[in-house]
């Protein structure tokens, strides 16, 4: 029979054999200093006092023993029936005001911002938008007004014209300019020749400055539309129309400082496409890097991609007319005949650029030059401006007081 472990003096311990057996040499097997007096039933680890019984070695062991005497404890009690029932509507009234309160917020919390928009159009039901959003809602959007910061919230597009390949040797089987040409939009094709589209006339000798100028526009469009000109063809396409007024007409240009300070002067001007002088000056840049192509070995691919894109940006709009109910039809029918004759002329333009692009690009020094004089201009005006600015708080006021004609 086993000795009950109270029985045991501090020279003995218990084991598996249920025999009393000397552990004077047996140290503990936790802490490693004193001797091991004791077995852990459970696991047979030798051990001497209850710190390390339920020491952070033991630990496992010590609690996994206490949860199975618990356990058993549990098993051996019974509720009754009445107790049962009376749990179970407890948990259930939980379970409902929890159900309550976080679906619906005791009815303060707001329905979220999609679903208070939904069905609306963000471009024309504007005061029914601003009616739906919650007041925390309007004095964010008004601060951000007030800040200026709307474009910070917006990812700048990146041109796909910016993408150049500079390098002059190149090892075979390496990467081509054509593998520069992500995100450029693709040439239109089965363009006729210019020969069948001339006949017997003759191309205008300010045929290069006309593209030259349509180039600028749709660089500045482009930009202005943040590259989603596409989403709002209607109104980019008569911003095109706006800054490039040869799409439209039948004028021309001398030389490229007229056709670019034309583009320069009208984009300042128009309401509808303003911008500051420095835009301008960066769209200059851009009309440089479209002329240069992706590379020496590709040098028209950025132009004719330039203009395919114009062709189904004027597409796209001619498209778009006539949808809202309102329109009146003289003014949608003579907006369709002119964005078809803007698509023919770009056709025209296109093929020119098949045969006699390298003209075009030929201008690319003209353009710097012009950008340079410009971007010269532009800072000694800022510099003025800084002048006089700094003067004016120094300058006394006239006093008005003071009468100037006095009657006799």
């Amino acid at each position: 029979m086993a000795t009950p472990i109270a029985s045991l003096n501090k020279d003995t311990a218990y084991n598996d054999d249920d025999n009393i057996m000397p552990v004077h040499s047996v140290m503990c097997s936790i802490c490693m200093q004193e001797q091991g007096k004791y077995t852990c039933p459970r696991c047979q680890i030798r051990y001497c006092s209850v710190d390390c019984y339920k020491g952070e070695k033991h630990l496992a062991c010590s609690e996994l023993f206490y949860k199975d005497c618990c356990m058993q404890e549990l098993h051996g009690k019974r509720g009754s029936e009445e107790d049962r029932k009376r749990m179970l509507e407890i948990l259930q009234k939980v379970e409902e005001d929890d159900f309550v309160e976080d679906d619906f917020g005791g009815g303060d919390e707001e329905p979220d911002i999609e679903e208070r928009l939904a069905g609306l159009n963000l471009d024309r039901d504007t005061d029914e938008i601003w009616e739906r959003l919650t007041e925390d809602e309007k004095k964010e959007f008004e601060n951000l007004l007030a800040g200026q910061n709307l474009e910070s919230l917006i990812d700048v597009w990146e041109p796909w014209w910016n993408k150049r390949d500079e390098s002059l040797v190149k090892e075979i089987g390496s990467v081509s300019a054509a593998d520069v040409l992500n995100g450029c939009p693709t040439a239109m094709t089965d363009i006729p020749g210019i020969e069948s589209l001339l006949g017997n006339s003759v191309p205008s000798a300010c045929l290069p400055l006309n593209i030259l100028s349509t180039l600028y526009a749709f660089a500045y469009i482009a930009r202005l539309y943040n590259g989603d000109h596409l989403s709002l063809p209607l109104e980019a396409a008569e911003g095109v129309l706006d800054v490039s007024t040869v799409l439209s007409g039948n004028g021309g240009y001398c030389t490229v400082s007229d056709a670019l300070c034309a583009c320069l002067d009208i984009s300042n001007q128009k309401s509808s496409v303003s911008r500051p002088k420095e835009f301008s000056l960066g769209v200059l840049a851009d009309l440089r890097s479209i002329l240069l192509g992706p590379s020496r070995d590709f040098p028209l691919v950025y132009i004719l991609a330039s203009l395919s894109e114009l062709h189904r940006l004027f597409a796209t709009a001619r498209k778009s007319l006539g949808e809202g109910k309102r329109q009146n039809k003289e003014e949608v029918s003579s907006r369709k005949k002119k964005y078809f004759q803007v698509k023919k002329k770009l056709i025209f333009y296109h093929s020119w650029v098949l045969s006699y692009g390298l003209q075009v690009r030929a201008l690319v020094p003209a353009i710097e030059l012009v950008h340079d004089k410009a971007r010269l201009d532009y800072e000694n005006m800022e510099k003025d401006k800084k002048s006089i600015e700094k003067v004016m708080p120094k300058l006394k006021p006239r006093n008005v007081d003071k009468k100037l004609i006095e009657e006799i």
